[in-house]
């Protein structure tokens, strides 16, 4: 292989091998993880901290308040309402406009 040709093939390969990288926590996940450090939850694994906020999310797309979620928390999680209550104020990172509609109280 000529050197033109290396030269030309180094780019495609090295944004390969960028893309394939494992995905680093965007901004996202790491102010809804500042938030409930804040609330000092010991929230442990960090990924699974993250895909309890989105599935909060995913409650309020079925039409769940934010009293429902913190229950659900509670129910499947085995969490206080105090802790839940926190994770549940912390998705607003991730679905503003879902956990504002639900009102504080559900409502």
């Amino acid at each position: 292989m000529g050197p033109l040709l290396a030269g030309l093939m180094a780019g495609p390969i090295a944004t390969a091998v960028l893309l394939a990288a494992p995905a680093q926590a965007d901004w996202h996940d790491d102010l809804y993880l500042d938030m409930l450090t804040h609330g000092e939850v010991n929230y442990g694994d960090p990924a699974a901290a993250i895909a309890t906020g989105h599935s909060i999310c995913s409650m309020y797309a079925q039409g769940k308040k934010q009293s429902d979620a913190a229950t659900s928390l509670v129910t499947n999680k085995g969490m206080d309402y105090a802790t839940a209550y926190l994770y549940v104020a912390a998705a607003t990172v991730y679905c503003p406009d879902a956990s504002n509609a639900a009102g504080p109280n559900g409502a």
